[in-house]
């Protein structure tokens, strides 16, 4: 049961900083004055889109671990 709060911990901060990513303001890597950004979109222009592909993403990773034998 840790091990599931763990992984499901560090996939929600890995997946918020993949959803910085593409924004103006960015991804502090090493210090908070450099950071890295792609500059591709405004912040919340595409949420509910990768919040549905992160959702599908998981659930076909669930479903191939418990669809069975065969």
């Amino acid at each position: 049961m840790w091990a599931s709060a763990v992984i499901g911990y560090a996939a929600g901060g890995l997946t918020h900083l993949l959803f910085d990513l593409p924004n103006p303001m960015g991804v502090p890597i090493f210090t908070p004055v450099h950071r890295l950004s792609l500059r591709w979109w405004h912040s919340g222009d595409h949420d509910a889109a990768l919040s549905l592909a992160c959702a599908l993403i998981a659930a076909g990773l669930v479903w191939m671990k418990y669809r069975g034998p065969g």
